[in-house]
């Protein structure tokens, strides 16, 4: 099964790429992806949206989005599938579960698609409370946003941070936008 999301744009060797993945043995794929035409703003927040997928610098724990994913069904149907009580975080939680059960996902670089981050900060807020809420309602992500909180909350440990790993300021509205959406997602889960 090779996915992506909704308003995601497949470049024309996407298909193709992921397909090789499998036949090189992979049964738990990530594409990468690109932004779509990107204004201004959101050449400012990349750092924050699309991960390096440079093979000496990809993070070893990354978790595929949705966006860009591929995976036997065999797998699928050993982790149930998506969750459909939300309709955020869910591939988040479907990946980290993937994660459990068979090695990280295998990078494939060449496989692209093009996707369109927010736009301006009030599709940032919208689109953080969602990814926050989505973490929340399935209780994931847990201690990432308690540091995030943590990080807000004592200014100097926030700028080093953003200096170190050379992201934009507007990463606090990161920050505080998915921790809101959190907390009201296990709000709403625990009612």
């Amino acid at each position: 099964i090779i996915g992506t999301d909704a308003g995601c744009e497949m470049h024309e060797d996407f298909i193709r790429n992921m397909k090789i993945g499998f036949e090189d043995g992979g049964d738990f794929l990530c594409g990468s992806y690109d932004l779509k035409n990107p204004n201004p703003y959101q050449l400012k927040l990349q750092s924050s949206f699309i991960p390096s997928f440079n093979k000496k610098d990809f993070p070893q724990n990354f978790l595929p989005s949705s966006r860009s994913i591929g995976f036997h069904k065999t797998l699928w149907e050993k982790v149930g599938g998506y969750p459909e009580a939300t309709f955020a975080g869910e591939d988040t939680w479907f990946a980290a579960r993937l994660s459990e059960i068979c090695n990280k996902p295998i990078l494939v670089k060449e496989a692209i698609v093009y996707w369109d981050s927010p736009r301006d900060r009030n599709e940032l807020a919208n689109k953080c409370l969602t990814y926050g809420f989505g973490d929340g309602f399935l209780l994931q992500n847990i201690r990432l946003h308690l540091v995030r909180f943590l990080i807000m909350i004592f200014p100097p440990l926030f700028l080093t941070l953003m200096v170190a790993k050379k992201r934009s300021f507007e990463s606090w509205f990161i920050y505080y936008f998915t921790i809101f959406g959190f907390v009201r997602g296990v709000i709403k889960r625990l009612l």
